[in-house]
């Protein structure tokens, strides 16, 4: 499957907004948003300017050549280019931040929406020029628009989904505080959406798709008897509308259920029926041998785990320079693993086709078809030797003749298959050894940060007495990296104590801390200045209309305890235009 980079590129884009645009409280205007919709359409057209440029090219009898393509590069990249725009000059994320009623949500939803419309005008706009290029032998992997929108949709569903759960635990404030305030809450918060996420995918991957139970009828019976034969239901085996532009099998879902084994109309169109077995029990060997699960357990859970751990090591104190190159060691290391770990699975599953099929046949000549084919999914033949070598050194699939090679020495050579076998025990245990000691590290770091997220959780659910006591006794524990949050921290509660030492419900404690600390900041920014508020104001901000005013006043405060003398002008032009009591008029307008 192709993934829609233009839609992950707006993604990155919207999660990094705050920090690249650092929107005002308040600044967020519908007209500002109408006034730049017009970006909406740049995509749409620049395919107008890639769609002339092909036709006037076979008109005149031209070479079509590179340029539509890198044009249609150049439309991809426009979609989160306009969507920059239309986060900042159309103040969209202000606006999502004012209107979405403190729903995490709806909030996304807001977000989410204009990226969405972008790319389904671009990927409509799109589809006759793609059909075009097909025509003359250009993109011949490019996917229908029906199931790139499709994919827009599945790559959506974890984000709105993520939404809805902070959503939900925000209804039970002593769970929201656990989830949110600890990295135990976190931890174990993010796994059970990672099993809701591992239950849902794959029924929207069917949902959203163009698969159906539908196989072609002089192969359907031998296809399903296969898979039963293996183990596998035979319901669960699906196939895909490509266009027959796809030559491919997929097995969908890390979890025994749902998951579904998905062949294309191509790979249906090109195999014969014994190749077709062999493409099946090559499919059912991943699920046998549970590969979709150790990949997630390897490069989902383990990194997770592991976070925690350095998390409590005080890594943020690197300075940047060390922070890139172990960012950047990491990051390779991790393709690395995830290359030798996706070639072991395919050789894997070649053999174990050949086991249940009683030889190594019909895998080899679903191999060696596929690997005659003169297109593959990624690309239409074309390209540099660089970007050949590159491409083969990123592909997760060994070449069809060193797979091809693997089984015939598994089939003639007992002693090869004796070592192979014992690789792979070799392989589970190392990963059971990983998975072990990153719990013993999750562990450990959940046991050393609970003292002082044991004061958070105290003070944001009410219990005042308890969370004085336990601010006192956690000071030592605070790690450098988090000794700027932690007096921050210490000096809100003081705050809160301030104005209700015994604390009480959070749901009634919430209104008071607003009104007083509102009240009190306002004192304390005309008698000792802005650093001296900030505590106070970051209680007003408890209020629940989330008043632009009192968040603005927060940033401000915020900005002269961290000496942002610019940040600190922008907020204060930004507030004097704000509707302001006389007592702030007077302090913001002289």
């Amino acid at each position: 499957m192709t993934f829609p980079l233009g839609f992950l590129l707006g993604l990155a884009v919207m999660m990094l907004a705050h920090v690249l645009i650092a929107p005002l409280p308040g600044e967020g205007d519908v007209w500002h948003l109408l006034l730049w919709s017009w970006v909406l359409l740049l995509p749409v057209l620049l395919v107008g300017v890639a769609d002339r440029v092909l036709r006037q090219r076979r008109a005149r009898g031209q070479a079509i050549g590179v340029l539509p393509l890198l044009l249609l590069r150049l439309c991809a990249g426009s979609s989160p280019a306009a969507y920059f725009v239309l986060l900042s000059a159309g103040t969209l994320t202000a606006l999502a931040d004012q209107d979405s009623n403190g729903s995490e949500a709806q909030r996304l939803l807001l977000l989410l929406a204009p990226l969405l419309l972008l790319e389904i005008l671009r990927i409509t706009a799109e589809a006759p020029l793609r059909a075009l290029l097909r025509a003359t032998g250009l993109g011949a992997g490019a996917p229908a628009a029906r199931d790139r929108i499709g994919m827009l949709a599945i790559l959506s569903l974890p984000l709105l989904l993520f939404g809805v759960g902070l959503d939900l635990a925000a209804l039970d404030r002593r769970l929201e505080v656990f989830l949110t305030g600890t990295s135990l809450g976190a931890t174990l918060g993010l796994g059970a959406f990672l099993l809701l996420l591992s239950v849902l995918l794959p029924l929207s991957f069917r949902f959203f798709l163009a698969t159906t139970r539908a196989l072609p009828g002089h192969l359907e019976q031998d296809l399903r008897a296969t898979a039963q034969q293996l183990g596998f239901p035979p319901q669960c085996v699906l196939a895909m509308d490509t266009g027959l532009r796809l030559v491919n099998a997929m097995m969908v879902g890390p979890l025994p259920w749902p998951r579904y084994l998905v062949l294309t109309d191509g790979l249906l169109t090109v195999l014969d029926p014994l190749a077709l077995r062999g493409v099946v029990a090559h499919e059912v060997g991943h699920a046998r041998a549970g590969h979709p699960g150790l990949l997630m357990v390897v490069f989902v859970v383990v990194p997770l785990l592991l976070l925690q751990m350095l998390q409590q090591l005080d890594v943020e104190s690197l300075q940047g320079a060390w922070m890139a190159t172990a960012a950047l060691a990491a990051t390779g290391l991790v393709l690395v693993v995830l290359r030798s770990l996706a070639h072991r699975f395919e050789y894997e599953a070649d053999v174990l086709s050949a086991e249940a099929l009683g030889g190594a046949a019909p895998c080899v000549q679903a191999l060696q078809k596929v690997g005659d084919l003169p297109a593959r999914e990624d690309g239409h033949g074309r390209g540099t030797r660089l970007w050949q070598r590159l491409e083969r050194l990123g592909r997760r699939h060994p070449p069809e003749q060193e797979r091809v090679r693997t089984l015939l020495r598994w089939e003639l050579e007992p002693g090869f298959r004796a070592s192979f076998h014992v690789a792979g025990r070799r392989l589970r245990t190392l990963v059971v050894a990983v998975v072990l000691f990153a719990l013993g590290g999750a562990s450990w770091a959940w046991w050393s940060a609970w003292p002082v997220e044991r004061a958070v959780w105290l003070f944001y659910t009410g219990d005042f007495v308890a969370a004085k006591a336990q601010i006192q006794a956690a000071s030592g524990a605070v790690r450098g990296g988090l000794w700027d949050w932690w007096q921050r921290f210490q000096e809100d509660a003081d705050a809160a104590f301030a104005i209700a030492p015994r604390g009480g419900d959070w749901a009634l404690l919430r209104p008071v801390l607003a009104d007083a600390g509102w009240r009190r900041g306002i004192e304390v920014l005309q008698r000792d200045g802005p650093t001296a508020a900030r505590p106070y104001f970051s209680l007003a901000t408890e209020d629940a209309e989330r008043s632009p005013l009192r968040r603005s006043l927060e940033l401000y405060c915020t900005a002269a305890r961290d000496q942002d003398q610019a940040r600190m002008a922008q907020l204060r032009a930004h507030i004097a235009a704000m509707a302001l009591p006389p007592e702030l008029r007077r302090l913001f307008t002289q």
